[in-house]
């Protein structure tokens, strides 16, 4: 009986099940089996929404590194990392700094900033930010003042489609270093 819902439900056919007396069953102690049925059969749909976006674009991937014309940046702009190694789907803009959400999903972010040594006892910000009112989701704290800063943050969060992540600077102008040692980068992880 078990295979016989597991067929109805997913079997993209329409037919009637005709059930004899002896062969009938009781609805309230299926009613779960069917439901983990559906919700199989709303995972598999999903799945294969995912593959149909892999199979059509690549699934959604960057990493970029800041390019040397970019290491100065001013306050509150975005860190723009236009030296694009890797960009399945063509999500991250280089030219605006921004990733796009192809779908809604449940995202991984990486984001590494270096600064060399400098004389100004300041404490450098970095943030990585999402939505209409730029909300801070992570923020890295350099403090180049005794040698080369140099930190990382990685973050897990939920997009919805069309959502953009980009890189704000903090409340100082500041001169990062090398390119090679600041990189952004991301993939989508699992649709939701």
């Amino acid at each position: 009986m078990n295979c016989l819902l597991l067929l109805c439900v997913l079997l993209p056919i329409t037919f009637d099940v005709v059930l004899s007396e002896s062969s009938a069953f009781n609805i309230s102690e299926n009613w779960d089996c069917f439901v983990n049925l559906n919700t199989s059969f709303e995972n598999h749909k999903k799945r294969r929404e995912m593959y149909e976006i892999y199979r059509k674009k690549g699934k959604p991937v960057f990493t970029a590194f800041l390019h040397q014309s970019d290491l100065k940046v001013n306050p509150i702009d975005t860190i723009k990392f236009r030296d694009v190694k890797l960009n399945v789907g063509g999500h991250y803009n280089e030219t605006t700094g921004l990733f796009k959400a192809p779908v809604n999903g449940r995202y991984f972010f990486q984001l590494i900033l270096t600064i060399e040594e400098r004389e100004t006892p300041k404490e450098f910000t970095a943030n990585i930010v999402t939505g209409k009112s730029a909300s801070s989701i992570a923020t890295i704290y350099l403090n180049p003042k005794h040698g080369t800063s140099r930190k990382s943050v990685h973050v897990i969060f939920n997009l919805e489609e069309g959502q953009e992540v980009w890189i704000r600077n903090g409340e100082y102008f500041v001169e990062y270093g090398p390119g090679k040692l600041s990189v952004f980068s991301g993939f989508l992880e699992q649709i939701s």
